[in-house]
């Protein structure tokens, strides 16, 4: 009779429990954000990040630790253990903390300590690194990205300390007062110069055609040979007032990953890393085990 009164009221306590299609789960994640509005991500780095690792990084029971600077923003993560009480850690890095407000800029904002829950915050961030330059890791970070938001489960997929390739073109200012040219009017000859328009149908032999006008500049010689207009002379070029560079986009933000956390021979090694954020109506078991 006690092993059927154990049974009936344990399954009564079953069907009691609340149901969520997507419960609250809290990770074992710790995150500290700082603002420093107007600040480069290498001033960031050097002012704050730099410092808020330094005083986070005899915590234990951490698995990683890894930061990211961007402009205007420091982001330095902590991943614990499995088993840890989260809440505990939370507090340790608040007492950690406490006094950092001293040792940063004037202008500064008060850090923001947090932990994350599945329901607003990334359910996963993949770090990339390794022998490779960061142009190569970031290839492969992009590649990885694509793969991932092609998932219908994932709402977004952010590859966070990349280099973005970057066409530059450096007016020299004393051609265009030789020319007596203005920035809008080499800006309106590249816009009008990369575009691709429709150019209609053409119905030939009983058959529908389509045309369209493919303008668009693929190649830094296409740039360099962008006519800016007219003159007696011949076509003057975009390459006449100008030096085109093959470079990359100023570094937006930085990514950084511990080595071997655990032992005396630790060190921060530069990385890519890629947040991703499930749908709303997504599992996060499965959407975190893609690829796997």
């Amino acid at each position: 009779m006690i092993i059927l009164a154990i049974l009936i009221i344990g399954a009564s306590s079953y069907f009691d429990l609340p149901r969520e299609l997507n419960p609250e789960i809290t990770l074992p994640f710790g995150n500290v954000m700082t603002i420093y509005s107007g600040a480069a991500p290498d001033e960031i780095e050097t002012l704050i990040t730099d410092k808020i690792e330094g005083k986070l990084e005899d915590l234990e029971d951490v698995k990683d630790l890894t930061s990211y600077s961007s402009f205007g923003v420091s982001s330095v993560w902590i991943e614990f253990e499995q088993g840890v009480d989260v809440d505990e850690k939370i507090e340790e890095m608040r007492d950690k903390l406490s006094g950092i407000e001293a040792e940063l800029p004037e202008d500064a904002e008060t850090p923001l300590i947090s932990n994350i829950k599945t329901n607003n915050a990334p359910i996963m961030i993949v770090n990339i690194s390794g022998d490779r330059s960061l142009v190569d890791l970031t290839d492969i970070a992009e590649k990885i990205q694509d793969r991932l938001e092609r998932e219908q489960s994932v709402l977004e997929a952010l590859v966070i300390g990349g280099m973005e390739r970057e066409i530059k073109a450096v007016i020299d200012p004393q051609k265009l007062a030789i020319y007596g040219l203005s920035l809008d009017e080499i800006k309106a000859a590249i816009n009008a110069s990369n575009v691709n328009f429709p150019g209609g149908d053409v119905v030939l032999d009983n058959k529908n055609y389509n045309i369209r006008t493919v303008g668009e500049l693929e190649t830094i010689e296409q740039l360099e040979n962008v006519v800016i207009r007219y003159q007696d002379s011949g076509p003057l070029y975009l390459k006449d007032v100008s030096t085109i560079e093959d470079s990359f986009k100023d570094t937006e933000s930085l990514s950084r990953l511990s080595i071997n956390i655990a032992k005396d021979d630790a060190y921060m090694q530069q990385s890519i890393s890629i947040s991703v954020k499930k749908k709303e109506e997504a599992d996060i078991i499965e959407t975190s085990g893609i690829g796997s």
